[in-house]
């Protein structure tokens, strides 16, 4: 005799089919979306196209971002200054580098769109190794590496003129 705590064994088969269903769906669905994610921020953050807006506004960004680092930095030399302001020079370079190390992990993350890099290990090694993509991981590693070596290289930051000033990633 059969008790209402325990279901026919065909209803829980066909539950969990219906709930391996559900999951295989859910997956294929979750990884569609985040492939159409990872898309865009490549083409936010690579290659903008003439009248994409989104990539306009981030590059007028990061571009300006950079200067008022640069102008920080020369600032943060005249010893008044420096010491009148400290926090704020803090505040700043922390805020900068928050936004520099996401900007680098998207970039690495999405880096694999493109066909040069579309190996999820070897592609990412080789972006990194790219001009562009070192130039970014030396404008954040001043901050980081304080953390393990005693050393000063907050001038590093300048370094990301240079990305203005280069050509599109290879």
């Amino acid at each position: 005799m059969r008790t209402l705590s325990s279901p026919p064994k065909r209803a829980i088969f066909s539950i969990a089919y219906f709930d391996f269903k559900s999951l295989l769906r859910y997956y294929y669905t979750s990884k569609r979306m985040v492939s159409k994610i990872k898309r865009r921020t490549y083409e936010i953050l690579e290659v903008a196209s003439p009248g994409d807006k989104p990539s306009r506004i981030f590059d007028i960004f990061i571009i300006s971002l950079i200067f008022l680092n640069v102008v920080a930095v020369v600032l943060e030399t005249v010893q008044n200054l420096s010491v009148l302001h400290r926090s704020f020079f803090r505040s700043f370079e922390l805020v900068s580098v928050i936004i520099f190390t996401v900007e680098y992990i998207l970039r690495l993350w999405s880096c694999s769109v493109n066909p040069k890099y579309r190996n999820p290990i070897l592609g990412r090694l080789r972006f990194m190794l790219t001009p562009l993509a070192l130039i970014d991981l030396f404008a954040v590693l001043p901050f980081y590496l304080p953390m393990v070596i005693k050393l000063d290289l907050r001038f590093l930051r300048a370094v990301r003129l240079i990305r203005i000033f280069g050509s599109s990633p290879d």
